[in-house]
């Protein structure tokens, strides 16, 4: 089954949710105008970490953890993707 997630920059989406563990991003918008910037954050429990990463504009997929994302549009202002299960 395949979801197709929209998301504004500063929106918050989870890719896996446990009993006590999350895993997910926030889309950060385009630094330039040909890369776009995501924030992966991973949490278990009380502990947790985040990081940046930049992806080319035509990146087409991405793996964060085991999920994989395809990457339908990017602009400025929202980031369409859908989420391979």
């Amino acid at each position: 089954m395949l979801n197709e997630i929209i998301i504004k920059v500063g929106e918050k989406a989870n890719v896996k949710t446990g009993w006590l563990s999350k895993i997910g991003f926030v889309y950060c918008g385009m630094p330039s105008e040909k890369t776009f910037s995501i924030s992966y954050h991973e949490s278990s429990g009380n502990q947790g970490f985040a990081m940046n990463l930049y992806y080319p504009r035509n990146v087409g997929v991405i793996t964060l953890k085991t999920k994989e994302i395809q990457i339908l549009n990017v602009t400025q202002e929202k980031l369409t993707l859908r989420v391979k299960e």
